[in-house]
């Protein structure tokens, strides 16, 4: 069986609704347990396209506003019908309770490395396979919600089966959203993809197909899964239990900000920024 994450980590919906109290309870549904959400997300049962979003207060929360959130502070109260399935949530800050939960579900049910089966592919009709691979994977992240792993995996297969009989997709030939698809669905799968197709992502950034700064991402990405330090600083992670993120270790610290010029990534004092840590203090403690 394939493992499952689920995992509903959505943050501020806006200032009025967070400090409003959780005083809304959806008439005629039953709120998941925790043992619930994880037996849910085990067996597949999905928050669907159909699932309404609304705040502590009962207002409606549209997918684009979703989007646009945070996913660290706001927590999701999930509520089903008689048929068990997820048909509303409630959104409202998260206890350290919620955050216990959502680390459980990350390492209970982490993604492992499958083996992806070829199938087969009409060469002629890439830019539209791999236009709705994109939007696939895009529809798949909404709202928060980490992604149905299944739809990942399906996403996986038609991208590689893609690659392996059509070769890697050109802007010139099937134009930039099937070349993203591409970059989207491979950073998105297990370790061992990145590894087998990240030189065919740099020789698409040297061909002006994709941006350095993707591909600095990945790198870092696979540098941290092998357990060696990074070279951009674009990868954090909390570490023991904690709730706050940190820098996960840089090679050349000194240097990190001209190798992140150079792909056109901005300082990395202001990205850190965005998660609560001062890249200045740590250089301070030696960190």
């Amino acid at each position: 069986m394939n493992k499952i994450v689920l995992i509903l980590m959505i943050s501020v919906f806006s200032a009025v609704s967070c400090n409003k109290s959780s005083n809304y309870k959806p008439q005629g549904l039953r709120k998941l347990s925790d043992t619930e959400i994880i037996e849910h997300a085990k067996t597949g049962n999905y928050i669907s396209e159909n699932t309404i979003f609304k705040d502590s207060v009962g207002n409606i929360v549209s997918r684009d506003e979703l989007r646009q959130m945070n996913t660290e502070e706001i927590f999701g109260d999930q509520y089903v019908n008689a048929d068990n399935k997820i048909v509303e949530v409630v959104l409202r800050k998260a206890t350290n309770e919620d955050k216990a939960l959502i680390k459980k579900l990350k390492e209970g049910f982490e993604i492992e490395d499958e083996a992806v089966t070829i199938i087969d592919i009409d060469c002629s009709e890439v830019e539209k396979i791999l236009e709705a691979v994109y939007q696939v994977d895009q529809d798949n992240r909404k709202g928060g919600v980490v992604a149905n792993t299944d739809i990942d995996k399906e996403n996986q297969q038609i991208v590689v089966s893609t690659i392996e009989k059509c070769g890697f997709p050109s802007v010139e030939k099937h134009g930039n959203r099937s070349v993203e698809a591409v970059f989207l669905v491979i950073q998105h799968a297990g370790k061992s993809l990145r590894e087998k197709y990240f030189p065919q992502i740099k020789k698409s950034a040297d061909q002006g197909d994709l941006q350095w700064s993707l591909v600095a991402l990945m790198e870092d990405r696979m540098l941290m899964d092998r357990g060696e330090k990074q070279k951009y600083g674009s990868q954090v992670q909390k570490k023991n239990g904690s709730d706050k993120w940190s820098l996960y270790p840089i090679e050349d610290p000194q240097n990190v900000n001209k190798r992140r010029a150079q792909v056109g990534l901005g300082p990395i004092e202001e990205y850190l920024k965005h998660f609560g840590i001062d890249y200045n203090t740590i250089n301070e403690n030696g960190g």
